[in-house]
């Protein structure tokens, strides 16, 4: 699985117990729980009684059809009576069960990736303003910057070039001109220096806390959603590494019937798992550096997914995730296009591609983009919005207005 930054992969290796006693095995096989049928069943296994051992399996598989424990084992038991297509029925079912949970945890990692790249992007945007507008105020507090304000006031009113040497009237009309806008010219000096000095007063005695308050719950979100997706990666591994130790048990069930085609498709099935998993570590190791803004590791990672498996539309849409936060948009907008390329139906690199071109004042292919990624999934509230920002760039306010309004309407507000 190669999901929105994708996922990850673990060992659970089947291993019969030692002997057990007469006594041992009749209270496990009286039981009605699935684990001691399956370790009763296993004890009979160590013994050689592999037909007593499949009875229980079979008992644990009724109480619980997901138990690939259970079905493993009873493959194995199978496999030690020479029965292999009995076995490999057996494995094919648990593999079944697999592939199921693997989707399962793969659309949930994708979730939660979705989930982390919003709250990173609402922290991005955040993190900047709260930034320029430090920025804003603490200017004001430098003597220098209020001086040479205040210097070049003084200089538009007072230092003109002496237009009187010029003939009659042209040297008069152009000298009286020259002084309106410089009056105008300090106009805006004057007025941008006050409402900086209002806006400061007011965002330094309110809104400053508020914003950082919301930047730390935005870092504490982030933080969960690293953890769960720690322990949703951990899981895939499980999952990943079992349908490997299964795959290979189907394969020598297969050899011993002589049908070696299918083995060799098994065991390159196996081989595209390790190259999956690789690909979807790497991608994930990338997107999670590039939210702590550690950018350098972040392209690395990627790129080595890339080489890898270079059709990989997720690990391009992170490539150019990347780049557009480090303010490379001409190469974000190259790596949006190599994964539209490889996967026209990739929403959000059209998106994305969409926000990078109305960045650089490209509102008409910006707004293309926008239109695609809503054909595509017409109910997403983060491109509509975008889409809106866009519009409003461009002065179409009634269209910007009306993209709001679905964003809010798809976003449930």
């Amino acid at each position: 699985m190669c999901g929105k930054f994708a996922i990850v992969v673990i060992l659970v290796v089947s291993v019969m117990p030692s002997f057990g006693t007469a006594e041992e095995i009749m209270a496990l096989s009286s039981s009605n729980s699935v684990d001691d049928l399956i370790n009763s069943g296993d004890l009979l296994f160590a013994e050689g009684r592999y037909n007593e051992s499949i009875e229980l399996y079979n008992r644990a598989i009724d109480l619980n059809k997901s138990s690939t424990t259970a079905l493993i084992h009873k493959g194995d038991a199978f496999m030690n009576l020479d029965k292999y297509h009995e076995a490999i029925e057996s494995y094919d079912d648990a593999i079944a069960i697999l592939e199921t949970e693997k989707n399962s945890i793969g659309n949930r990692s994708e979730d939660i990736l979705i989930n982390l790249y919003k709250v990173s992007q609402e922290y991005y945007i955040l993190d900047n303003k709260y930034n320029q507008v430090q920025q804003k105020c603490n200017e004001l507090r430098d003597p220098g910057f209020v001086i040479s304000k205040i210097f070049s006031m003084g200089f538009l009113i007072y230092v003109q070039i002496p237009y009187g040497m010029l003939p009659k009237p042209f040297g008069q009309i152009i000298d009286r001109t020259e002084r309106v806008w410089g009056v105008l010219d300090n106009a805006v000096i004057a007025e941008d220096i006050f409402s900086r000095t209002f806006y400061c007063l007011i965002w330094e005695s309110s809104e400053r806390q508020n914003d950082k308050e919301m930047m730390t719950n935005l870092e504490e979100d982030s933080l969960d959603l690293q953890t769960e997706y720690n322990g949703i990666q951990e899981r895939y591994r499980i999952n990943i590494e079992q349908l490997k130790e299964i795959l290979n048990h189907k394969c020598e069930a297969l050899s011993m019937l002589n049908r070696y085609e299918e083995c060799n498709m098994t065991k390159e099935t196996i081989a595209e798992l390790d190259q999956t998993y690789e690909c979807a570590y790497l991608q994930n190791q990338g997107f999670v550096f590039s939210v702590n803004k550690d950018y350098v590791n972040s392209i690395k990672y990627l790129d080595e997914a890339i080489r890898i498996c270079p059709r990989d539309a997720d690990a391009w849409f992170g490539k150019g995730f990347v780049l557009y936060r480090q303010g490379k948009v001409d190469e974000a907008i190259n790596a949006y296009e190599e994964a539209i390329e490889i996967d026209p139906d990739n929403f959000m690199a059209w998106n994305n591609k969409g926000i990078a071109l109305g960045g650089q004042r490209k509102y008409s292919e910006s707004l293309e983009c926008f239109e695609t990624a809503i054909r595509i999934n017409p109910e997403s509230a983060d491109v509509w919005y975008n889409k809106g920002i866009v519009l409003e760039k461009a002065n179409r306010n009634s269209e910007a207005s009306a993209a709001f309004a679905k964003a809010k309407e798809f976003a449930g507000l």
